[in-house]
């Protein structure tokens, strides 16, 4: 089962999320400045995440271990899952190509500053030579990371070619976005242990309030509302063009 399990996510995030990408930027319309923030924001939002988890960590005292997961926990997102469909609900696959860029360098922060720092709290079987060998040979040779890219660069060329993208590929992003989150979530369903929360609420309240209040707040008040608001004009610029 587990096996099965990993081959849906590899075959996801290979081969779905790569035509999702795809076909939204090469519809969408890239004169916008204002893309160049977005990497720019998520790596902020990731990197605030995990400081203010730890912060929250020291004040409520907590044990080596669970202030490790408190970190990744308030630092990780699932915005190419959840955050994906909730913005292509709400605004439309207008919104699919501010994602991928929001989420453009998330990988590199997880393999650069997420798991090294995670690993502080956990065992150290190995050198930190060995490891930090590792993890970048890691982030070069990541599937994952060369697929989206390529996606990415795939789909700005296309959008700067005098080709049209095809009426059905719409239609294919309707069905891809919600069929490949169903997808992703199964895994996640299959390994959650409901009842373990009660024995965390404490902690999962502070995670709730770092991630869902002060992360998405802090940023908001400076970033993400001319952001949010020339998404929305692109929106609607599509549709009346």
């Amino acid at each position: 089962m587990d096996l099965i399990l990993k081959r849906i996510i590899q075959w996801v995030l290979l081969g779905i999320n790569p035509i999702i990408i795809l076909g939204a930027f090469w519809f969408v319309k890239l004169d916008s400045v204002k893309l160049v923030l977005l990497p720019l924001l998520g790596i902020f939002s990731l990197i605030l995440g995990g400081c203010l988890a730890l912060g929250a960590s020291k004040l409520q005292k907590l044990s080596r271990a669970k202030t490790g997961a408190m970190f990744v926990s308030g630092s990780f997102t699932n915005m190419g899952s959840f955050g994906t469909l909730f913005c292509f609900v709400f605004i439309g696959p207008e919104s699919l190509p501010y994602i991928a860029m929001f989420r453009l360098l998330e990988e590199f922060v997880y393999y650069s500053i997420g798991f090294p720092i995670a690993k502080v709290f956990g065992a150290r079987n190995e050198p930190e030579s060995r490891q930090a060998e590792k993890k970048l040979l890691k982030l070069l040779t990541d599937p994952f990371i060369a697929v989206s890219l390529s996606a990415i660069a795939a789909g700005c060329l296309l959008n700067l070619s005098p080709w049209e993208r095809p009426q059905m590929y719409a239609s294919v992003i309707s069905f891809a976005v919600p069929f490949s989150t169903l997808l992703m979530v199964i895994p996640i369903g299959f390994n959650m242990k409901l009842g373990a929360i009660r024995g965390y609420l404490k902690e999962c309240f502070s995670i709730s309030v770092v991630k869902f209040l002060m992360v998405r707040r802090w940023p908001l008040l400076r970033w993400d509302m001319p952001l949010a608001s020339a998404c929305w004009k692109i929106k609607w610029c599509s549709k009346s063009s």
